[in-house]
């Protein structure tokens, strides 16, 4: 059984964290630039949990962001139209923290975050190079929780699939440019 008080604790650090170096750096430079951080979960109950939590918990706004589909569990869906209306909200900057199912990991227009962190691992290279992309501010975090040291280890074996994938299409490259 998995702890989400803990997870949501840890969490809270995180954010809380990003959220301090975000405003110093704010401080030290002109730029009037938005805080947004993206929480990844596979389970629809954990975002509406979390989005509690970290209202109660943090001085950021947080809004949770699931799919229209049913499910077998209790948590509810969003309707396309709330789904529409949230992400007007987050693009005009209303919440710093997203907290969202697999829904927002590609396909929908989400501003660039300054930290992604995913509750549950990807489990190809694919999943992997589009959630960390959405990690691209300068100076962005990307972040994995693991459980199990078994996690740590699909993850190292992904990040050595990336490398190999990158190095085989560099090959292709320099092979068409000879």
């Amino acid at each position: 059984s998995i702890d989400y008080t803990s997870i949501a604790r840890e969490l809270k650090n995180e954010i809380n964290n990003i959220a301090k170096a975000h405003k110093e750096t704010l401080q030290h430079s002109n730029k009037k630039e938005s805080l947004m951080i993206l929480v990844l979960a596979k389970e629809r109950e954990i975002p509406w949990c979390l989005q509690k939590y970290l209202q109660n918990e943090t001085e950021l706004a947080a809004v949770a962001l699931v799919g229209h589909g049913a499910t077998s569990g209790s948590a509810k869906g969003m309707t396309v139209q709330q789904q529409k209306i949230k992400l007007g909200e987050i693009k005009n900057a209303k919440y710093q923290v997203i907290i969202a199912t697999p829904v927002a990991e590609e396909g929908i227009d989400l501003p660039s975050c300054d930290l992604v962190i995913l509750l549950n691992p990807p489990t190809s290279v694919q999943a992997l190079v589009q959630m960390r992309g959405r990690a691209r501010k300068l100076q962005s975090r990307f972040l994995i929780f693991c459980r199990e040291k078994l996690e740590i280890e699909q993850i190292k074996d992904l990040q050595i699939r990336e490398e190999n994938m990158i190095k085989a299409v560099r090959e292709i490259c320099l092979n068409q440019n000879a």
